[in-house]
């Protein structure tokens, strides 16, 4: 609802396109005028509200997997110095819940397994209450794996991770006409996005994922003669991605391990990321 023109270019670009590769994309923002004008929208979708697909039918469910989005935004734009100076802006809340997409099962010893697993001669305790802390057992078994000559029961874990982000987006722009010749041009775009990163394998290490975006533009034109244009661009911009571990400890470590079981399909540890 910012964009009042949106383009594509796949080849012959023009000079000031040079610098870019393959397909160009040009997305040109809503301008202020000489008329306050706004607007106040939402776009809802809503598994409620969604037919049942076809391929749902078929696997002979009869609820709709979770889908819910709501996108709410509000905009205004108008002159500050009518015929010379204008603003828009446009901001943007855009929450987003799914179903769970399912993944490989995650394998941890029972209560039997872990019994089994403390007497071990020579086992590390340490180690073992550390595991048994994180990855809690099995509710029943599903088969087992040798462990120092002993057969260990192990089943899956029933995980169930959470699916949903909330962002936010802000669009600012400014238009400055400064003569008949001369005009500045200003734009500012926010995207902030907070979503749940479940890349590690057990729900206790999830953590929220933080992203966020800065683009700030600045354009001068100056028109020298109806064949002559100078147009001076100045851009800024930034993209800061977080992964956070959370505040674990691992006794006589200072950092927690990822500590990795292949015959469970099981990490034991933050994001390796």
């Amino acid at each position: 609802d910012a964009v009042s023109e949106f383009s594509v270019l796949q080849n012959q670009f023009g000079a000031d396109f040079g610098h870019s590769n393959g397909g160009q994309f040009n997305t040109v923002v809503v301008s202020g005028t000489n008329q306050f004008h706004g607007r106040l929208y939402e776009y809802f979708q809503n598994r409620n509200f969604q037919a049942m697909d076809q391929i749902f039918r078929n696997n002979l469910q009869t609820e709709q997997p979770r889908y819910d989005e709501n996108r709410l935004g509000g905009q205004i734009g108008g002159p500050i110095l009518r015929n010379k100076l204008f603003f828009f802006a446009n901001f943007e809340y855009n929450p987003i819940g799914q179903a769970t997409s399912p993944t490989s099962a995650t394998m941890t010893p029972t209560s039997e397994g872990y019994a089994r697993l403390a007497n071990i001669p020579g086992i590390n305790q340490t180690n073992l209450d550390v595991l048994q802390q994180f990855a809690t057992a099995a509710p029943e078994a599903s088969g087992s794996i040798p462990v120092g000559g002993v057969e260990i029961p192990v089943g899956v874990l029933p995980i169930s991770a959470p699916n949903f982000q909330n962002n936010y987006y802000g669009v600012l722009s400014a238009d400055y006409n400064i003569s008949d010749k001369d005009q500045l041009r200003g734009r500012y775009i926010y995207n902030k996005q907070d979503t749940i990163n479940t890349s590690a394998n057990l729900p206790i290490f999830y953590s929220n994922q933080p992203n966020r975006l800065y683009l700030v533009n600045l354009a001068a034109f100056h028109n020298f003669s109806p064949n002559l244009i100078n147009e001076l661009r100045l851009g800024y911009n930034r993209f800061n991605q977080q992964f956070p571990i959370g505040n674990f400890t691992f006794p006589g470590l200072d950092a927690f391990p990822n500590l990795q079981f292949q015959d469970l399909n099981l990490n034991v540890g933050p994001d390796p990321v």
